[in-house]
Parts: structure tokens; sequence; C-alpha cells
């Protein structure tokens, strides 16, 4: 599965600076990197509690040498090439669809091991939206534009 269907409405939403969205005392105008900015938080609270945990991605061993705990996420995987896939960048600002973390996540044809999480039910499908999205998001807080 790739995530090019997503990068495109992505695109546009990040994109739209000033973007107005209504709140419940009034609107407040939402820029690209305020979205970006609010999708990164959603993206690192997910990361830190689903995966960052003794055993897995955090302490002094993390597995495959991934940190995924707060203060190394999201760092840990922008531009930062899978230590698993040779060739493949981790979140790849560029080219969000090539990214590897989502690849693992919901399990791809071509994978190196078993789909992420291991051991457990895959990621809800709201979790990895908001994934796809902030992944999405950095390639434009990159410069990178629709697709």
């Amino acid at each position: 599965m790739r995530i090019v269907h997503v990068s495109a409405f992505a695109a546009a939403l990040l994109a739209a600076a000033p973007f107005s969205a209504p709140s419940p005392a009034d609107e407040v105008p939402m820029t690209a990197a305020a979205i970006h900015a609010e999708l990164e938080t959603g993206a690192t609270a997910l990361m830190t509690a689903g995966c960052a945990t003794s055993g897995c991605h955090a302490g002094r061993f993390p597995r495959a040498g991934l940190d995924l705990s707060a203060g190394a996420f999201p760092a840990s995987v922008v531009g930062a090439p899978s230590r698993k896939a040779e060739g493949r960048l981790l979140v790849d600002p560029a080219d969000p669809a090539a990214s590897y973390l989502m690849a693992k996540i919901v399990g791809e044809e071509g994978i190196v091991g078993d789909r992420m999480p291991d051991d457990a039910p895959p990621m809800a499908e709201a979790d990895v939206r908001l994934l796809r999205l902030w992944i999405c998001g950095v390639h434009v807080a990159a410069g990178g534009g629709g697709r």
C-alpha cells in the first residue's frame, strides 16, 4: 500500500496558509506551520506511547537502533536511513510515499521483517491516517508540494 492518495490532500491542506479553522471561542487563523506542528505533536505522542516502550524502540539498546522516545522522535526518523531496507529513508521528506516507517506500520509488501508493531494488533486506522498526514506535512514543510 502506498500513501500517494493522501499526499495530494495533505499538501493542499498544509499549503493553504493562512487557513481559517473554527475554534470554540472564535475563528483562529491556522498557518501551514501551525497545522504541521499540531500533526507533529500528535505523531510524537502516538509513537512515544505506542513504540517507545521497554524492549522496543527506547532505552539503552532500542530495536534496530531506532529510538522513538520523547526527545528523539521525530529527529530519529526524518531523513534517517532504514537499517533494514537499504536505500530507503524512514521518513522521506522528498517522497512521502516512499517512507519506510509507514511501510512497516501498514505491512507493505516487500518490507524486511514483520509489520509493526510486531506481536500486537495493527495500528488503528485513525492513527495510521495521523502518521500519513504528518509525513506529508514533513514533505510540505521541507519545501515540497502536492502531487
